[in-house]
């Protein structure tokens, strides 16, 4: 039985999710990609009808601790409905494109994806959907939200969490990025590098004990590859900017050493084609052995498989095509759930919103702050993928131009947000990055730019990317880039206040504007808001870190 809305709850409706909507077409990517969350054929998650006797916030229902029927198990589509689904225009021909998906080496789908349960599918099921009562719901399934979802599960065994997604998870900026948990690019001077550095350890941590991932995910599952980072500096001026940073590094108590420009192609001969550049005889690089790199997609698989095994208990359950419209409000004004186009789901303890860009508008609309709409802004970010030339020395670590730690710094992203007139629009920003993933291929970057809600990827802006990185590697120039490139395209969320993560009303929290640094700062986002919805005392980062991350007053209620 449907809830009832008039036992001192109301309905808040949000604005209709545009690229979020249950009603979008699904968007397939390899089969490779999306076989790593679909469910094994023929297999129904039960989840316990058993009291949830142990739950701190009790039932305001009455109900059990979660009510489902089983989930249908449907046929996806055919190769020829797929094929369909990912029909570009024609400009775009020649290039394989993957929002948010970035599986090495794979192309457009060519076999029908089975066993994908959607929103649609559980409206045609012999049962009705459910409404539901946990003690957290989390909006999103990017990493911030599946972290978020398995930090609770493991922090408290009495406590059920649903994790809710208008698509598929980790569909946003983590499936398209290069994965780099890198420490070097940041400011050690501000109060987010403490955040960084916790975070960082937080994942060596999971991943060396096996705890806080799944049993037994080890590094390789998740391709985690401690391969170091490599800061260029192609001008005098550069050099000495990377010289004070080293001096940071080494006061924060990291290992970074900072090399001349001829000792740099020494170790890294890919860039060698350049050092006859007078500019780059002038420059130098920064090495920080200890950065590494992580396949944001492997990792997000990960962690869900982790949560799922607290299925069988009753504490997890994962809707995935299906759209959080609204939030249930009590006459006080406190958060109680969120409103499915299919469903009323009651949340005890609280409600995370952690669906990246597009939470902006959401809470615009909820909480009647129209600052929000302009406090998180989709910026569109490209990531090319491709052979490495037979011709072209392997690149040993992750390399990055100097010039792309100024996404990292405060008064940029503020100078930036003001610049922004036209908040759907504005040109490119092109800074080179490089790396190889664990299957050998090139990972080449990187845009930025503020395109609204596009998820495509303009030829002009592939073409800069490709133009930007043959300075620094020439051997890319072999690339045929109509046939060997793949493209990444993902959404980031950008803040001009930065991260922000905590509450927002009671009832309320958010985990949003992390941009580009969601799989580096998903744990300690994660462990954060445990605390938080929890009530646990703080023990890991100081009050001046937190208070960093903290909404500004304007934006809570």
């Amino acid at each position: 039985m449907r809830m009832p809305t008039n036992r001192g709850m109301q309905r808040i409706a949000a604005p209709s999710q545009r690229k979020s909507s249950c009603n979008q077409p699904i968007r397939f990517s390899s089969v490779t990609s999306l076989s790593l969350f679909s469910r094994a054929p023929s297999v129904h998650l039960p989840y316990s009808s058993a009291p949830d006797h142990n739950s701190k916030w009790g039932s305001r229902s009455g109900r059990t601790n979660l009510q489902t029927k089983p989930l249908l198990q449907i046929a996806a589509a055919t190769s020829q409905t797929a094929a369909a689904a990912l029909h570009r225009p024609s400009r775009y021909s020649g290039y394989n494109f993957k929002l948010g998906l970035g599986s090495s080496g794979s192309n457009f789908i060519e076999k029908p994806l089975l066993h994908v349960t959607t929103a649609a599918s559980r409206q045609t099921a012999a049962t009705p959907p459910t409404d539901l009562e946990v003690d957290v719901v989390i909006v999103g399934a990017g990493i911030i939200g599946l972290m978020t979802a398995h930090a609770l599960l493991t922090a408290d065994p009495a406590v059920s969490v649903v994790l809710l997604d208008a698509k598929e998870p980790c569909s946003g900026a983590t499936g398209a990025g290069q994965g780099y948990v890198w420490l070097c690019h940041r400011d050690a001077t501000a109060p987010a590098w403490e955040i960084a550095v916790h975070s960082k350890n937080l994942w060596q941590e999971q991943l060396q004990q096996n705890l806080a991932i799944s049993a037994p995910v080890k590094e390789k599952d998740v391709e985690w590859q401690c391969t170091g980072s490599m800061l260029i500096a192609a001008t005098k001026a550069e050099a000495e900017n990377l010289q004070h940073r080293e001096k940071l590094l080494r006061e924060a108590g990291i290992d970074a050493t900072f090399i001349n420009a001829q000792k740099a192609t020494e170790i890294e001969p890919a860039l060698s084609s350049i050092s006859s550049s007078n500019s780059f005889k002038h420059g130098g690089a920064l090495i920080v052995p200890s950065d590494a790199q992580i396949n944001g997609r492997k990792a997000a698989a990960a962690v869900l498989a982790a949560c799922r095994l607290h299925s069988a208990s009753g504490r997890f359950q994962d809707l995935f095509f299906e759209s959080c419209e609204g939030l249930a409000t009590s006459s006080t004004g406190r958060v109680e759930g969120v409103v499915t186009p299919l469903r009323t789901i009651i949340a005890r303890a609280g409600v995370v919103m952690a669906s990246g860009a597009w939470g902006g508008e959401f809470l615009a609309r909820y909480m009647n702050k129209p600052q929000w709409a302009s406090a998180l802004l989709p910026r569109r970010g490209l990531l090319l993928e491709m052979p490495r030339p037979p011709s072209m020395p392997e690149i040993h670590r992750g390399l990055m131009e100097v010039g792309y730690t100024q996404h990292y710094n405060p008064e940029n992203r503020s100078k930036l947000a003001e610049k922004l007139v036209d908040k759907t629009t504005a040109a490119a920003d092109i800074t080179f990055t490089a790396t190889t993933s664990a299957s050998g291929s090139l990972l080449i970057g990187s845009s930025r730019e503020f395109s609204g809600w596009d998820p495509s990827g303009p030829i002009e802006t592939i073409d800069a990317i490709m133009d930007r990185a043959i300075t620094f590697l020439p051997g890319l120039a072999a690339i045929d880039r109509r046939s060997e490139i793949s493209v990444r395209v993902g959404l980031r969320p950008f803040s001009p206040l930065g991260p922000m993560v905590g509450p927002l009303c009671e009832g309320l929290f958010v985990a949003a504007g992390h941009e580009g640094s969601g799989l580096t700062l998903g744990p300690a986002t994660a462990e954060l808001l445990v605390e938080d919805i929890l009530g646990r005392e703080r023990h890991a980062l100081s009050d001046h870190a937190v208070a960093s991350l903290r909404p500004a007053p304007d934006l809570t209620m």
